[in-house]
């Protein structure tokens, strides 16, 4: 029986990406995975005392989002066309089984981010955290579209080469 609200922050933090990846796969859709994965983290919070420390938490996170996904496509199903439940359950089963790879990637980029000159790292953030665009972004930063373009073609490269360096030296 656990009930300490510090494991389960940590426990839920630790593996709610393979949670909202698996609600991806699932639902196809980020906001309809975004609106289960909110559901689930309730539900997984207010259940938190039947989990039996020492077991799985992401299965059983991911067994209480299957369950939720099942509840919200139901409730759906009467407004818009929908997967047959056999369709559902026969790709949930399978995305349940896949190993947390995008967790490697993401950590593994996390540390190449890191490691960009902070110039890099300002050009990314605009880019992808703040959603700017890229001319936006050459305006803040008094340069041409085209150097922008580069810029980020550039970090990229690196980044994929960074990434795929950590990932290979991992296995």
């Amino acid at each position: 029986m656990a009930s300490n609200p510090s494991e389960f922050v940590q426990l839920f933090i630790r593996h709610e990406r393979r949670v909202f990846a698996y609600l991806m796969t699932v639902l196809g859709n980020a906001s309809d995975a975004e609106d289960v994965l909110q559901q689930t983290s309730v539900t997984l919070w207010s259940k938190f005392d039947e989990f039996e420390p020492g077991t799985d938490f992401a299965a059983w996170a991911i067994r209480t989002a299957y369950l939720t996904a099942r509840n919200h496509l139901r409730s759906r199903s009467r407004s818009r066309v929908c997967f047959s439940q056999a369709m559902f359950d026969a790709v949930a089963a399978q995305a349940a089984t896949q190993p947390s790879e995008p967790d490697a990637v993401h950590d593994a980029l996390g540390d190449c981010l890191e490691l960009l000159p902070a110039e890099d790292r300002d050009i990314i953030r605009q880019r992808y955290e703040l959603d700017a665009s890229v001319h936006s972004i050459a305006e803040r930063l008094e340069r041409s579209v085209h150097a922008v373009y580069r810029a980020l073609a550039r970090v990229h490269a690196s980044l994929f080469r960074c990434v795929t360096k950590k990932l290979a030296a991992e296995k």
